[in-house]
């Protein structure tokens, strides 16, 4: 949900989504997202979204064959 988008009412709830761009990165990662409301018990809000982005492995490389291959006659 976009500020100004909706209304929540007293004791109802939404979604937010969030989506991280791991494109190029690797290892551990911290990224925060702030909620603000009117909420007078909690104006404010901070989620704290961790991830370990571990690349995928290459594809194996065939193993070289000492086999000789006969030549067509």
């Amino acid at each position: 949900m976009r500020a100004g988008q909706g209304l929540i009412k007293p004791g109802e709830s939404d979604t937010v989504e969030v989506f991280i761009d791991t494109s190029g990165k690797n290892g551990r990662i911290a990224k925060t997202v702030q909620v603000t409301s009117n909420d007078p018990d909690s104006p404010v809000v901070v989620l704290v979204l961790r991830a370990d982005i571990q690349t995928a492995a290459p594809p194996p490389v065939p193993a070289a064959s000492n086999t000789p291959q006969s030549s067509p006659e």
